[in-house]
């Protein structure tokens, strides 16, 4: 697999000037107008621009990765069947067989050590572009607020002004409000995890509180201790949304005064099967929806696209996530219902289907201007198919822009 590295023939580990000269090289040397070709100086110029942009260059990297990865994977397979074929057929000279096997392992070794080093530059890579962007935080920060030790005073202010800029969290006297909550507090400080804001470590963050005046803090200094990455985000909001820690007296938004059996459904389940089947899919489709509830409350979601056809309705359980995919290409937009306690008899009207939450329930969709834009594009490796990650959470908004609605409206397209 020729890479833009091989084509600017500069090493992975090549710095910025390393490759800005490599970039000057090659352009003269496959100039058209220098005796060069006009399909290889593009595909210099193409190299250059992602190498040099350290954000697109750990994309890159990371997609390469995975396709070499993918090659030596087949490669491997192929190399397995060869191996069994041959054990299976009457061969006399078993020296022979012995030096293939011999032969196979070196291979599986030295396949082995590839990925090892793949990954290696690529944590590299991300490491040095997080030191980048680090050492310009540190530089923005020491002028704006003229600290010589270079520490960030980080107060309440601070991080409502970092976290608002990713979605809407009220006013800020509201914010300090449900800082005083010990379950709001936790939950801040995972969401500034996620969104990739260096608030410190736990210790710093209580002391945070403990500036604001907020001193009613229940819980120990390590229930804060978790990783912050994404590849164990549900794992630590799990942790922070469990059962054993929100224990908190919602408002019976809606509740009808009989007596039921409550239906458990699992998440990926659809509850509305009868009325809008199990969905529409497009199996030529890699785009993908992964929606995460991180509220205390149970959540249907409709994806509806903007002829007001539903094309699936799946049922994500509290502190759970899921991933709806061969999404067909057009654009989309969520409908969600919440609550808690589902019965399956529940009567919404003569014109709407049966089933819904008994306890604290609640409607929203997603603005018209916020839709989820699933048409496929051509990119350098292929067909682009677009993914999107949300959030249902427990403050307002999440982390796209929605409004109230009402039953009729959740139910009629």
């Amino acid at each position: 697999m020729k890479t833009f590295y091989d084509i600017l023939k500069i090493h992975r580990n090549a710095t910025q000037k390393e490759i800005l000269d490599a970039y000057r090289i090659r352009c003269i040397e496959t100039h058209p107008d220098k005796g060069g070709n006009q399909t290889d100086f593009l595909n210099v110029r193409k190299g250059y621009e992602i190498l040099s942009n350290p954000v697109r260059r750990a994309e890159y990297d990371r997609w390469v990765f995975q396709k070499e990865k993918e090659e030596l994977e087949k490669e491997i397979q192929e190399l397995k069947k060869e191996r069994d074929r041959n054990k299976n057929t009457n061969i006399k000279n078993i020296e022979r067989n012995n030096l293939k096997s011999n032969i196979l392992n070196f291979i599986i070794l030295i396949t082995a050590i590839a990925m090892v080093t793949g990954l290696i530059i690529y944590t590299e890579t991300v490491k040095q572009v997080n030191q980048e962007n680090n050492a310009k935080l540190d530089v923005k920060d020491v002028s704006k607020n003229n600290i010589q030790d270079n520490k960030i005073d980080k107060d309440a202010k601070w991080l409502y002004n970092e976290l608002s800029k990713h979605s809407d969290i009220g006013t800020y006297e509201k914010f300090i409000e449900e800082l005083k909550d010990p379950v709001m507090a936790k939950y801040y400080y995972v969401d500034a995890g996620l969104k990739g804001i260096e608030i410190g470590s736990s210790d710093e963050f209580i002391s945070l509180l403990r500036r604001e005046g907020i001193t009613n803090i229940t819980y120990k200094d390590e229930d804060l201790k978790v990783k912050r990455s994404p590849s164990n985000t549900i794992e630590y909001v799990n942790k922070v949304t469990s059962k054993n820690i929100i224990n908190q007296k919602l408002p019976n938004i809606e509740s009808n005064n009989i007596n039921y059996t409550e239906t458990t459904y699992r998440t990926g389940d659809s509850p509305y099967s009868k009325t809008y089947g199990k969905g529409q899919f497009d199996y030529s489709s890699l785009s993908k929806l992964k929606v995460l509830n991180y509220s205390s409350k149970d959540a249907v979601v409709l994806l509806e696209n903007t002829n007001g056809i539903t094309i699936r309705n799946v049922y994500i359980s509290n502190g759970s996530q899921f991933t709806l995919d061969k999404i067909p290409e057009g654009y989309y937009r969520i409908k969600v219902m919440y609550g808690n306690s589902w019965y399956s008899e529940k009567d919404n009207g003569s014109n709407f289907p049966k089933g819904g939450f008994m306890k604290n329930v609640s409607y929203s969709k997603s603005k018209d201007n916020d839709l989820f834009n699933y048409i496929f594009e051509e990119s350098y490796d292929g067909i682009s198919y677009p993914t999107y990650s949300i959030t249902l959470h427990k403050v307002r908004n999440g982390n796209m822009q929605t409004q109230s609605i009402t039953k009729d409206d959740f139910f009629n397209n």
